[in-house]
């Protein structure tokens, strides 16, 4: 899995933390900070890096409106995202509406700082269990140039564009919804 780790310049020590936990777990990572001087350049350049990972590590003990950006981004995107932030209260302050939706690939945990290895390695650990399953396909050279118009015309990737004919396929197949209703009977 290829992980990029982001966090603010003041919360560096964390982010180096964290890359050395998930590079142990056998992970690629790479890790950057989050200083925009400009808050529209990070729009364009920051959604190419992103879409180049996995997983979006994400330390926002200083929250700000770039990793907000980001994390929506990345989970548009249908990357899962971690979410850790320095908290001794043990509550979760930050990210209270994002938290709603169990079914997003949205980890959001607090840490105190005796804890923070083992928050780490667990909430990696989750994701792992998210994480979607790949496989390769062999195109003929018409449907790969067909991909590759539609994903420039669309604006989207090779893979979004036919993940979303899937997904389409799967909400209209009853015969699968009756497969579904009956393997959860058993």
């Amino acid at each position: 899995m290829k992980v990029l780790v982001r966090a603010t310049p003041q919360y560096k020590k964390a982010s180096e933390k964290i890359v050395a936990i998930i590079k142990k777990a056998g992970h690629k990572v790479d890790a950057t900070t989050a200083e925009s001087p400009n808050k529209d350049e990070y729009s364009t350049e920051n959604k190419e890096i992103i879409a180049r990972y996995d997983l979006l590590f994400i330390e926002a003990s200083q929250h700000t409106a770039q990793l907000g950006f980001e994390i929506g981004f990345a989970l548009d995107k249908n990357i899962p995202v971690i979410v850790v932030y320095h908290d001794e209260t043990g509550e979760n302050p930050l990210f209270p509406l994002m938290s709603v939706k169990p079914d997003s690939k949205l980890i959001i945990r607090g840490y105190k700082e005796a804890e923070f290895g083992g928050v780490v390695k667990k909430a990696v650990q989750e994701i792992e269990n998210y994480f979607d399953n790949r496989f390769t396909m062999i195109l003929s050279p018409q449907i790969s140039e067909f991909l590759n118009w539609v994903s420039n015309k669309m604006r989207t990737t090779r893979s979004d564009y036919v993940r979303s004919l899937i997904e389409s396929a799967l909400k209209k197949n009853t015969e699968y919804k009756k497969y579904l209703k009956g393997s959860t009977k058993n």
